[in-house]
């Protein structure tokens, strides 16, 4: 389930970077503006937060880096190539 919310999550972040030129130039706005605009993702501001709330809710402290690990790959180990 995590991972499904995770998608939007680095894709919010990665999309961001592809359009960001093309869309300042379309709103003739700088890179500060642009900052200012995009902010934290939609994703990232949804999904992180809770996501790490959680894990560290149903791991003890010893097990947590690694959950923590194994969310932080889950979507680029899950990539089909």
């Amino acid at each position: 389930m995590m991972l499904v919310t995770y998608i939007p999550n680095f894709v919010d972040r990665s999309l961001l970077s592809v359009v960001a030129r093309p869309l300042k130039a379309d709103l003739g706005i700088g890179d500060t503006a642009f900052g200012l605009l995009t902010g934290v993702g939609i994703g990232e501001a949804g999904c992180t937060p809770p996501a790490n709330s959680h894990i560290a809710d149903y791991f003890p402290p010893l097990q947590r880096p690694t959950a923590l690990g194994y969310y932080a790959i889950s979507f680029e180990t899950s990539i089909p190539q």
